[in-house]
Parts: C-alpha cells; structure tokens; sequence
C-alpha cells in the first residue's frame, strides 16, 4: 500500500491586512451605484471586514439613488452613514427618498466641513429653500449672495454658500431659478469667491460645481462663459492634487465650452487648458469622472481647431486615452466617450506614429461592449478616419477596421446613425 504523502507544513494567513482590505474595498465605493449596500454587506462578514468597510475614505461620497435603500432610508439611517465618514463627507446624492424631509437633511449636513456637493431629486419632502438654509442659513438667491459679498466671511462659509447656490440652481423649472440667480447676480458673486479663495480647495470644488451648474441652465447667453472657463483652468492649475477640484473644474470647463470657441477666450486659451486637463487625466488614472469630463473635453476643444489637436497628441493624449477606454467599468458613457477622444486626435501629425495603437483599442472596445449603440457609433467614426487617411489606411486594413466596421453594421442593423457612421466608414475603406 502506498504511503500518503505528508502534506507540507503551510502557514496560512487568518485574514488579509486591514489596509489591504480598505484598498479592495475602494472598488465597492462610488461610483458604484450600489455602494452603500456593497459596503454593508461587506461590513457584515466579520469583524476585520467590519472595520476596513467602515474605513472613513470610503464614504466620503455617499449616494443613494437605487431600491430598495432609498425607498428605506430615514433620518437616523442617513446620520449613521454621514457618520461613517467622520466628517470627510465631500458629496451626497440622494434620489427618490420618500421619508427624508429638510430637518432630517439639515441634521446630516450642517456638521461636514468637506462638503463640496449637495444633490437631491425626487425627495417629494424636501425643498430647494429647506435644503439650502440647511448649508447656509439663507433660503434664496439674493441672500446666499449677499453672505457670499459680506468681506468677513470665512472661507468655509463661502464653500457652504456655493453649495447652497448649487442646490438652488438644481430646479425643475431651471428658467425661473436662472432668472432669480441673475436677477440676484449670482455668477459674479461666484466669480469673485473663486478669485478670492483660490487658494482653498474646498471652495474651489463648491464654487465649479455651482458654477457648472448655471451654465448649464444658461445655455444662450455665451457672452458670460468665458470668465468660467478661465477660473475653471485657474481652479485646475492651483489644485492638480485634488480630486474634488478636478471633477469640477472639468465640468464647469466643459460646460462653458459647450457652445464653441464662443464660450471660450479663443484658440490660444484652449491651448493653454491643455496642459492641466492632461495631468488631470494623468493625476487620477482610474478616476472614472475625471476620465469621463476630461476626454469628453479634449474631444470637443481637439476638434474646433487642429492646433489643439496636434498639441493633445505632441503631450502624450492618445496614451491617456487608450488607458481610459481599457478601464474595466461597466459605465456604458465612458468608452464611447473615450472613443470620440481618439478619433479628434487620430490624424493629428503627432499621434500618427501611435495609430496601430489606437486602431487595436477601439476594436478591443468593439468586442468587449458590442451591444453598446453609441460605443458602435463612435468607434465606426474613428475607424473611418483612420481608414479615410492615406497616412493610416494600410494600418487600419491590416488591424481589420473594415472587418470590424462590416461585423457592427450587422449587429446594429436597427439602429440608423450605427448604420449612417458604418457606411461612411466602409466607403473610406474604399476610397
């Protein structure tokens, strides 16, 4: 009979190191929409998973928009989860939440120094004015502003102004609040607390998400956005470090360029944007609104002028945006986002050399999200110019771009701008 052999004396580990577990757990935070009850749920495995899930760095966003949590959610389960943060909560996004009211709110958010950004939709007991007398003891426009004017405000109170401004701005009838912003003079009172405190993060990310927020109900009037657009570059440059300012800044530059070079200072301003929307992108590589608002921002400004373009691509943008689209998400916006951002740059003189790259991810993104109509649409866009240029078509025909262009054609055969973006690209491919 043969003698079995002794298993080797094998020391393993009881659990994983703390730290390893808060780095593990990160993935569950958000954006995950799920990730109060993922962290919960983590939370209730063991005492070592207890304690890493109540790591305060994981509830420093807290957003709760999904059943049937928000449906559940009440005053003393709100103040249990901001209490977790240990007064880091930075953003709060509830939606659909029919048993908070203002006391409740107002009890959850008045003792967060770091709060940057207040959302709440859908929360049929809770009120603009409630909410925003919560953050700053005014109810309205005219008297956030005038805290906001007052020179002995402390720049803590002016980080809970622009929160406050924000949330008024977040209206069901945006034309009625925009007219009660203006007529309160809302944007230069946010112009000026960003000059003024631009040494303060906090303020920074508060004020850009205000003002983002009102270019986004300002969509007419251009002849205001470009004072946004440099005191979103200026919020950029002072704190590259920071993600809360960087999310914002982004958006609030997006947004004011959301009409052309009209709601710009002009070509010369957007080549100067540049530089930091690229270290943004380098900053936080894994930052899924940072990759979103900055790709989505150098897509638009790289196609208005070649100049950007070639100065995108000569910084090192198409290794950036490759890096972006190969993030493991499932965010549908973010790879056809990321996309877009290829084909503004693909023909630009610099990011020729690194065609065959950029020509392999799109087609990887092909695969891996081939039921994503606007990914297909975007990807039939770039893989057309990369087969429409002499420079790039041999590259492109030995990547099988025409290969991938026809297999989406079929799989998109309903939808009619999968069909238009295809065709155009397959007729490049012939050219």
């Amino acid at each position: 009979m043969a003698e079995v052999p002794e298993e080797p004396d094998v020391e393993y580990v009881p659990e994983l190191p703390g730290g390893v577990l808060v780095k593990i757990f990160s993935s569950l935070a958000s954006p995950n929409p799920h990730s109060v009850r993922d962290l919960c749920a983590a939370a209730s495995v063991c005492p070592s998973w207890r304690d890493a899930a109540k790591e305060p760095s994981l509830w420093r966003e807290l957003y709760v928009f999904k059943a049937p949590l928000n449906a559940r959610l009440t005053g003393p389960c709100l103040r249990n989860l901001v209490a977790r943060s240990h007064n880091t909560l930075s953003q709060l996004w509830l939606e659909g939440c029919p048993l908070v009211n203002d006391a409740v709110l107002a009890r959850a958010v008045q003792q967060q120094p770091c709060l940057v950004y207040v959302r709440v939709t859908a929360c049929a007991l809770v009120t603009r004015p409630g909410l925003a007398y919560a953050l700053c003891d005014s109810e309205n426009f005219l008297g956030v502003v005038e805290q906001l004017k007052d020179p002995r405000q402390s720049a803590t109170d002016a980080q809970r102004c622009c929160v406050a401004l924000r949330t008024l701005l977040d209206a069901k009838d945006e034309g009625a609040a925009l007219a009660e912003a203006q007529a309160a003079g809302t944007l230069d009172a946010l112009l000026r607390c960003a000059a003024l405190h631009a040494a303060h993060a906090g303020v920074q990310a508060a004020c850009c998400w205000a003002l983002s927020r009102y270019v986004y109900a300002e969509d007419t009037e251009v002849a205001s956005f470009p004072p946004i657009f440099q005191a979103a570059v200026a919020a950029l440059k002072a704190h590259p470090l920071v993600v809360d300012v960087q999310r914002a800044a982004l958006l609030a530059l997006l947004n004011a360029c959301c009409f052309g070079l009209e709601g710009t200072p002009g070509v010369p301003a957007l080549l100067e944007a540049n530089p930091p929307v690229l270290a943004a992108l380098r900053a936080f590589p894994t930052d899924l609104i940072v990759q979103e608002y900055g790709c989505e921002w150098l897509h638009e400004m790289c196609k208005m002028d070649a100049s950007v373009a070639e100065a995108a691509a000569a910084a090192g943008a198409m290794r950036l945006f490759i890096k972006a689209l190969n993030l493991n998400i499932t965010d549908n916006r973010m790879p056809v986002v990321a996309v877009d951002a290829i084909g503004a740059i693909a023909l630009a003189p610099s990011a020729l050399p690194q065609a065959s790259a950029g020509i392999d991810a799109v087609m990887r993104a092909l695969r891996h999200h081939e039921k994503n109509g606007g990914l297909a649409e975007a990807a039939c866009k770039t893989l057309g110019a990369y087969l429409r240029c002499p420079a790039t078509r041999d590259r492109a025909l030995n990547g099988y771009a025409d290969f991938g262009v026809k297999a989406t054609l079929a799989a998109h055969s309903s939808d009619a701008a999968v069909q238009a973006a295809a065709n155009e690209a397959l007729k490049a491919s012939h050219a």
